[in-house]
């Protein structure tokens, strides 16, 4: 089973805000160049890139996902394929400029062995940008690892240059930061069902139609938008994420 959040069901309403203000945050990295989406999901994200870099070749382990993508975030410059990012990527692309991979380590067996790869498919100087949830419970039936500060800069410091990092933090006030902290079992609830239904249904509200426009109303007031989020110089416990710029030895 993969974590994923799909255009029409209410997990990408309530998530697809804070996702792709991380690939807006990637955009001053990725301009005029060659971008490797790892873990591209349904394809949103590499769709995004696409509008001003060069060329996007997006990669998943999921062949329906990689197929929705195809079929819904197709672009001129950009490719999607499947993949095990844990063994050799080179075949879909060598010397790129920029690979990202949002939300990807917690979910591999052996991310050392993605990390390596990476280094191997970005040219001399190339950038890796990569995020990780911050500070988990460690109640995501989804995750297989979770990280610490230490354990970022234990993995990426010995394999590259030089590293940077950020948080991605809630720019919303407070009373609404309270309210949506609520929502998220219920969140991950609801991506386990989309994920186990075919990507093309759409979510099913069974209330009546009353409950459903007190239920709408709630929505516009709480979700968040991309513009809600501030990432800022550092690795603080009370972040969302944690963002890292890797530069690969030139």
């Amino acid at each position: 089973m993969v974590e994923r959040i799909v255009p029409g069901t209410d997990p990408w309403d309530w998530m697809y805000p804070s996702h792709i203000a991380r690939y807006q945050f990637a955009l001053r990295w990725t301009q005029g160049k060659v971008v490797l989406d790892a873990a591209c999901g349904v394809g949103y994200g590499s769709h995004f890139l696409a509008r001003s870099a060069s060329r996007v070749i997006g990669l998943d382990s999921a062949p329906d996902t990689v197929e929705f993508a195809r079929v819904h975030f197709s672009a001129p410059n950009v490719s999607y394929h499947c993949a095990d990012l844990t063994r050799p990527l080179t075949e879909f692309y060598a010397n790129c400029d920029v690979v990202v991979s949002f939300e990807t380590l917690e979910h591999l067996d052996r991310p050392e062995a993605f990390l390596d790869e990476t280094t191997r498919v970005l040219r001399p100087s190339g950038l890796l940008l990569l995020s990780v949830p911050a500070a988990e419970s460690g109640d995501n039936p989804f995750h297989k690892q979770s990280f610490s500060p230490d354990r970022l800069r234990q993995l990426l410091l010995p394999r590259f240059a030089s590293v940077e990092f950020y948080c991605q933090q809630p720019a919303f006030p407070f009373w609404l930061r309270l309210a949506r902290s609520g929502m998220r079992r219920w969140q991950r609830s609801q991506v386990c069902s989309s994920t186990a239904a075919p990507l093309t249904q759409r979510w099913k509200d069974p209330h009546h139609p009353w409950l459903q426009r007190l239920r709408h109303a709630l929505k516009q007031l709480l979700i968040e938008q991309p513009g809600h989020w501030r990432f800022t110089v550092s690795l603080t416990a009370d972040a969302h994420c944690w963002l890292c710029l890797c530069q690969r030895p030139s």
